[in-house]
């Protein structure tokens, strides 16, 4: 009779077991907890790969951003007629950027400029005024018939459509924030006509080492800014020439576009900084999140019925941890043109609703015995 053999256990590799955990703390609250039992290493590996994961829509958002948009998307407000006028009318102002730095000759400046508030104020503004047909209605009178009173009157008018201003001591931004952000800095008013008030005015700063560009917004407030963009003058292209040269049509290009290839060459450097920056801020409320949220697990676990109780604070934040990744995934579809203004809160939001239904479910309280 023959013997019988012996049945080999076949062992699974340990890193495939890993592997395999991993996946179903996906999808699995219990896989998640579990984790706790698992090397500390791995759920702080698994906790910054999801942070990472997580800041990708934002970096892609915020790295990609071509700022040739604030003058060819949408409306551009009139920025077209107004820096054609521009152009014709600055040719005459020596400028020039050199080691970064953009200096216009002040007195040609002053003579192609307004200063209307005297000597009270240390700068010049450049205003490109746009006709306008204003319509009133002529109220009736005791000389006048009543039929009189419904009759329109046309006349011609204007509007301040673009200022242009020029410093060399300030950055472009604050000078624009500062001063100009008061009703009382409006050009409409600067200029001593107020009796258009329907139109806020698009601005340009420029300043020795940056320029900022605001797009008025196309409503009836005169305080109310629209898009705003700031860029450097600190681009390889710009060395050596005046800010014509930057800015000339090459070819069939028109003025508008011109202009907005400066601003994409002009906000390279800005881009990286904002870029960066919003990574990083990204990067630190992913972890924050992770830290914040296995603290909350820990909390909610304290009731003298609850079982988890005997898990410590760092079990917890391991939970965290593995139960960070599926959120971090969920958050990629920021990447989604149409989710992309959720890109800052989509992994958050996912992350958050995840623990919650964990400690609802899996980390409940053992019930009450009747």
């Amino acid at each position: 009779m023959a013997k019988a053999k012996p049945v080999k256990t076949t062992k699974k590799h340990p890193l495939w077991q890993s592997i395999k955990f991993w996946l179903r703390t996906w999808i699995s609250n219990d896989a998640s907890i579990e984790g706790k039992n698992k090397p500390w290493y791995w759920a702080i590996l698994v906790g910054i790969l999801s942070a990472i994961i997580a800041v990708i829509p934002v970096m892609v958002q915020q790295f990609t951003i071509n700022a040739a948009d604030f003058f060819e998307s949408g409306y551009n407000l009139d920025y077209d007629n107004s820096l054609m006028a521009f152009r014709d009318d600055f040719s005459t102002v020596t400028s020039r950027i050199e080691k970064n730095q953009l200096t216009i000759d002040g007195e040609q400046w002053k003579a192609l400029c307004k200063n209307p508030e005297g000597n009270s104020t240390d700068y010049w503004g450049y205003y490109y005024k746009v006709p306008v047909t204003v319509k009133t209605e002529t109220p009736a009178t005791d000389g006048t018939s009543a039929s009189s009173a419904s009759v329109i009157v046309e006349k011609d008018n204007w509007y301040c459509g673009l200022a242009v201003y020029y410093t060399n001591e300030e950055d472009a931004a604050t000078f624009a924030t500062s001063r100009l952000a008061n009703v009382l800095y409006d050009p409409n008013y600067q200029l001593g006509h107020t009796e258009v008030t329907t139109y806020s005015t698009n601005l340009i700063v420029l300043a020795k080492e940056n320029a900022y560009f605001v797009k008025r917004t196309n409503n009836t407030s005169t305080t109310s800014r629209g898009n705003a963009i700031a860029i450097q003058w600190n681009h390889a292209d710009f060395q050596g020439k005046s800010l014509q040269e930057i800015t000339a049509p090459q070819g069939e290009e028109t003025v508008l576009h011109a202009w907005a290839q400066m601003l994409n060459r002009g906000y390279n450097a800005t881009r990286i900084k904002v870029g960066w920056t919003y990574t990083g801020i990204g990067f630190a409320v992913a972890i924050g999140a992770e830290l914040f949220l296995g603290f909350v697990l820990w909390l909610v676990t304290r009731g003298k019925r609850n079982p988890f109780r005997v898990n410590n604070l760092w079990d917890y934040q391991k939970i965290s941890y593995w139960a960070s990744f599926s959120p971090a995934v969920i958050g990629l579809f920021a990447l989604i043109p149409a989710a992309a203004s959720f890109s800052m809160f989509l992994y958050p939001m996912a992350y958050v609703i995840r623990i919650s239904w964990m400690s609802m479910r899996s980390l409940q309280p053992a019930p009450t015995e009747e």
